[in-house]
């Protein structure tokens, strides 16, 4: 295999990942199993939250120190369960 072909189906199976995700996404949010929250939203709103609960968060962020944001995203589940 050439490393044209081979780059193709890399993007192909990006695109069908990002494609699968999208459908995924667009089916929770008919369910109405998404919770979305940006800058307009009160902090009272997060007592809605449930252990089960996907939340979808919008807005503008400023990523000052990579190895606190690593270390954060490997231990979402205990961040999680602290609040």
């Amino acid at each position: 295999m050439d490393l044209a072909s081979e780059r193709t189906g890399q993007q192909e199976k990006r695109f069908l990942h990002d494609y699968a995700f999208t459908l995924f996404e667009d089916k929770l949010e008919s369910q109405q199993k998404v919770i979305q929250y940006d800058s307009n939203v009160s902090r009272e709103c997060f007592n809605t939250l449930t252990p089960r609960s996907i939340v979808r968060v919008k807005g503008s962020a400023i990523f000052n120190d990579i190895k606190a944001i690593c270390d954060l995203l490997e231990n979402v589940n205990k961040f999680g369960e602290a609040i």
